[in-house]
């Protein structure tokens, strides 16, 4: 159950107003997403100017892999299978 990060396949979904990106359990592909409001609040907490919520990902992704590695460990998924970082993951992170 170890997870490995596709960060380069990232995309934003403006009708969720989220980053999609993508994770593999061996042959299993995990669906995940960061919302843009947990991408701008911690952005402001760390002082990141961007408004581009995939540069933003690509900043922060490890923080956010992180948070990612722990929901799918912990089976925390939406009523589709998606994994989302929302904020407050992130700030409890």
């Amino acid at each position: 159950m170890a997870l490995s990060f596709t960060p380069e396949r990232a995309v934003y979904d403006a009708d969720r107003r989220m980053v999609r990106f993508f994770a593999h359990d061996d042959a299993l592909l995990v669906r995940c997403a960061v919302t843009r409001r947990a991408l701008a609040a911690v952005a402001s907490d760390q002082s990141i100017e961007s408004d581009d919520p995939l540069a933003l990902y690509r900043k922060l992704k490890a923080r956010i892999h992180a948070v990612a590695r722990r929901k799918y460990r912990e089976h925390l998924r939406e009523a589709d299978g998606l994994i989302v970082v929302r904020r407050k993951d992130l700030s409890a992170n």
